[in-house]
């Protein structure tokens, strides 16, 4: 099964991401709203490019069929960021030390798009230690975007990734799509910390 197989690969990723020092801070509720801000801004640049490929390539095998709306986050970060008082100005691409590479093969996307749905476990509960430190109402949009749809829509995305007749070559470049989406989040969590 591919999410098995995924989950198995990128296990060691998974586990590093985690002990990002960024990650800590969310985790813990010891963030800052600039430093969660600049987070967000360099997720929100990666999102603007991997978004509009997703848009450009939704009605291509194996993706034709799997994406739901509900999986676009853009409009969730700008939320954020204007709930944190930093809208209007999202990390651009190859900027302040972010670059990410542009990504067209309809089953990298598909890879990028299974750790951002993956990522939004961890966020559900990041999203709850943050409630006392960011003040009563505000909801983590990026972080909690589905709320008791979670559940749910997770097990239709894998069962629906699962059953893709895919070839060792084939899953093998879903996987590549899964660290570029790990090495985006690496990067966005970087680029908070310096600044």
């Amino acid at each position: 099964m591919l999410s098995k197989y995924l989950r198995e690969t990128m296990a060691s990723r998974h586990k590093k991401i985690e002990q990002h020092p960024l990650q800590n801070e969310l985790a813990s509720g010891s963030i800052s709203k600039e430093r969660y801000a600049k987070y967000l801004q360099g997720l929100l640049s990666f999102h603007q490019e991997f978004e509009a490929a997703l848009n450009e390539h939704a009605d291509e095998a194996p993706l034709k069929g799997i994406i739901d709306p509900d999986y676009f986050m853009i409009e969730r970060l700008e939320k954020d960021l204007g709930e944190l008082g930093a809208a209007g100005r999202p990390a651009a691409s190859g900027t302040n030390g972010l670059h990410h590479e542009k990504v067209e093969n309809p089953l990298e996307l598909l890879g990028i798009l299974y750790v951002i749905l993956g990522s939004k476990h961890g966020g559900k509960y990041m999203s709850k230690v943050l409630a006392d430190k960011m003040g009563n109402g505000y909801h983590h949009y990026y972080l909690d975007p589905f709320d008791t749809k979670l559940g749910a829509l997770w097990s239709k995305f894998v069962a629906e990734i699962d059953a893709l007749p895919l070839s060792d070559e084939e899953r093998d470049t879903v996987l590549k799509g899964s660290i570029s989406a790990y090495d985006a989040f690496t990067q966005s969590s970087d680029f908070a910390m310096a600044s």
